[in-house]
């Protein structure tokens, strides 16, 4: 039995569009040979959104069990020219574009898309190596992260009575913060 449930790929679309946003294809082609399950995830841009039905259809043929569109978020991308942003509706039409697509074609993959939005700021706890919990993205933050405590110094019962976030915590796993299209089977 396998330890790792699925290997998460930083994936940007056909090869010209891989390589010009994140480096080398063949590499992280060459990744998929150890045949792990594995899930794509891609920061959508403006110049990258000609490549989500191509990227979508790889993730079919790869067999991902999903593929994530992240939007980029403007305080923690340094330098991305402000052109590279779109806007939550702008990404709403896109996903709705794809799924389409996906669905003519019977793509498998699920397919999700989180807008930056106030129903998904503060949605993530992350815990890091030092016990320390934090909330992401808070938007007000420099670096993104609200400290909520350690685990550490106490439970986290005590961390999560804080938790200021909590209805955009549930909102992500109930699916109402979040555009998805579920994997299809066989």
């Amino acid at each position: 039995m396998s330890r790792i449930a699925f290997v998460n790929i930083g994936f940007d679309g056909p090869r010209a569009t891989f390589c010009r946003v994140r480096g080398d294809y063949d590499k992280a082609i060459a990744f998929l040979a150890a045949g792990l399950p594995i899930s794509l995830s891609t920061v959508v841009l403006r110049s990258t959104l000609h490549a989500l039905p191509y990227l979508c259809q790889i993730a079919d043929v790869l067999d991902a069990g999903k593929l994530k569109l992240i939007l980029p978020l403007r305080e923690g991308n340094l330098g991305l020219a402000e052109r590279e942003f779109i806007t939550a509706e702008e990404a709403r039409d896109a996903f709705t574009r794809l799924t389409e697509l996906r669905a003519t074609h019977d793509w498998r993959p699920a397919v999700r898309l989180t807008p930056w939005i106030a129903a998904t700021e503060g949605h993530m706890i992350v815990i890091e190596p030092t016990g320390n919990a934090l909330a992401w993205p808070v938007y007000n933050q420099p670096d993104l992260f609200l400290r909520l405590g350690n685990l550490l110094d106490e439970p986290i019962t005590a961390i999560w009575r804080r938790y200021p976030y909590k209805a955009s915590h549930y909102a992500k796993y109930l699916g109402a913060s979040i555009h998805a299209a579920a994997s299809t089977s066989p």
